[in-house]
């Protein structure tokens, strides 16, 4: 799996927001190769092509009982890939096992194309460089601008844990004399410890901009983040060491204690943007 995951994103879990339509540029028009990399087409095979100019084409139908996986959700899959030239690139077997991976850390295309399938099925992607790896390629194997063909056979989805977006009201809120906002979900433990400024601490949390919009999260990755207190945004510094080990929060956090006039994340957090966070302190010392 090394070409589809060496593309790097803004930060695990991002949700890029979208341009207007008017700034969208046109979709790419594919040509097809001949012949078709990788697996024989079925005979009444027939392709479609999304508005991002991805092609794709069903090579054997899954389970429609069984929802399609969404952008955040972790995937199971077999798969190989090809140059439009036939040349494979990479792949994933079944003597190598399924690899999961969450579905909004891959390329462009595959994160577009696998919400397209129900677990057991396959389909064949074609994908514009635009949704693959761009101007720059993935040398060795991938050079620039090269349209990609991958056959997929997705086994399982495994849904997105991230709590689900809730802002809640004034009045359900305590504040602090900073303008720091928060809501106990769950006291943490009565042996649990409260961690100071200089501490390392583990947690899982979610972040949303108010408008219910998730920027970040630990959740998908099914994996806490460890991380001094020392050395993230204000509200954060402040707002956990109000926190006993065990303890769920969700924090409103003003624009003074977050990212400011200049706004962060690569663009994902606006200027002056209020932040909602929900954060459960794990341990202390991690």
């Amino acid at each position: 799996m090394r070409a589809l995951l060496t593309l790097a994103l803004l930060t695990p879990l991002t949700i890029a927001q979208e341009a207007p339509a008017a700034a969208r540029p046109a979709a790419p028009q594919l040509v097809p190769p001949s012949p078709v990399p990788g697996e024989a087409l079925p005979a009444d095979a027939e392709w479609s092509t999304t508005a991002s100019g991805l092609r794709w084409v069903a090579l054997a139908k899954g389970d429609e009982t069984k929802a399609r996986p969404c952008r955040t959700d972790t995937v199971s899959v077999f798969y190989a890939g090809y140059l439009e030239n036939g040349t494979r690139f990479d792949q994933r077997t079944r003597v190598q096992g399924p690899i999961a991976f969450p579905l909004n850390q891959v390329i462009a295309g595959w994160t577009e194309g696998l919400q397209l399938m129900h677990p057991g099925s396959k389909v064949k992607l074609h994908i514009p460089w635009q949704s693959a790896y761009g101007e720059a390629g993935s040398p060795p194997s991938i050079p620039g601008r090269a349209n990609l063909v991958f056959d997929v056979e997705l086994l399982s989805v495994t849904p997105d844990p991230t709590p689900p977006f809730i802002l809640p009201k004034d009045e359900e809120l305590r504040a602090t004399a900073s303008g720091l906002k928060y809501q106990v979900i769950k006291e943490g433990r009565d042996d649990g410890q409260k961690p100071v400024a200089s501490d390392r601490v583990s947690v899982n949390y979610a972040g949303w901009l108010t408008d219910g919009t998730l920027f970040d999260g630990s959740y998908a990755r099914r994996k806490p983040a460890n991380f001094s207190l020392s050395r993230v945004i204000k509200g954060w510094t402040e707002g956990v060491q109000l926190m006993r080990e065990g303890a769920i929060y969700r924090f409103v956090i003003p624009a003074s204690l977050a990212y400011g006039e200049k706004g962060g994340g690569g663009g994902l957090i606006p200027p002056n943007a209020t932040l909602v966070f929900q954060i459960e302190l794990l341990k202390i010392g991690a």
